[in-house]
């Protein structure tokens, strides 16, 4: 749906109005984390991978941008392709549901067998 003006931020340009309460991931299981690449686990790759979340007023992700790589192309997808799935308890501003961006680090960590 189009509209002529564009919607509130709760980031970004021109200034914000009443408190803002910022998005977050949901809970109870709902986001999965992403899945570790096989390749990348038989080489031993581990790391942080930094992205910036932006999150409709429903808590689905509109983009997700790798901004902090963990040195390894196959992490950084993993991280980026599961974030982009998941569903957050959007951010409020004023009682209203609001566009915002968060910040998300997903760690990919090699740990025994248990290998995440």
């Amino acid at each position: 749906v189009w509209s002529p003006t564009p919607p509130p931020q709760a980031t970004g340009a021109g200034i914000a109005l009443g408190a803002i309460a910022p998005a977050r991931p949901m809970g109870g299981g709902v986001n999965a984390p992403p899945e570790y690449p096989v390749a990348s686990r038989a080489r031993g790759e581990q790391g942080r991978v930094s992205l910036i979340v932006r999150v409709n007023p429903e808590g689905r992700v509109v983009t997700a941008t790798v901004v902090g790589s963990s040195g390894f192309p196959a992490l950084d997808d993993a991280a980026e392709r599961a974030v982009r799935r998941w569903r957050f308890e959007p951010a409020q501003q004023e009682g209203r549901a609001v566009f915002s961006t968060v910040p998300v680090d997903i760690r990919f960590q090699l740990e025994g067998a248990r290998r995440w």
